[in-house]
């Protein structure tokens, strides 16, 4: 998301590289406790180290009740939803508020192309609304 290293709080995660949702209310509550105000929950499908895939509905319903940005980094397997077979490791990536597809990855596209869906169109707008000279 372009925050860098220090604008990522690292969620812990299980012996198979998932996100441990049952321990994002202690890291949540102990970023806030460092002044840190969190803003959203990354969950990832297909991580490219682990090839791992987070609990997506468990992360949606704590960002729910948090009133929490979801984002789900598809970037990998986001073609995942193309396949009868393996779309069910993509559960709950339906409730995201964001998502991004790399068409270049699983989808075999033939360059570099990537696409970053919003569950509500208008918030588009407002992330990549910028006062640049370079952008037209």
């Amino acid at each position: 998301m372009g925050w860098g290293d220090a604008g990522v709080i690292q969620a812990k995660a299980d012996d198979c590289y998932r996100m441990r949702v049952d321990l994002l209310p202690h890291t949540v509550k102990e970023a806030q406790s460092r002044g840190v105000r969190v803003i959203g929950i990354i969950g990832s499908t297909g991580s490219t180290a682990t090839g791992s895939f987070d609990p997506l509905d468990e992360i949606a319903d704590f960002c729910e009740a948090e009133n929490l940005w979801f984002r789900v980094d598809a970037a990998h397997a986001g073609g995942f939803v193309f396949s009868e077979k393996a779309r069910p490791l993509l559960q709950g990536i339906e409730r995201a508020d964001s998502v991004v597809i790399d068409f270049h990855e699983m989808l075999l596209g033939s360059s570099p192309l990537t696409a970053v869906l919003f569950k509500n169109g208008k918030d588009s707008f407002g992330s990549f609304a910028q006062k640049a000279d370079y952008l037209w």
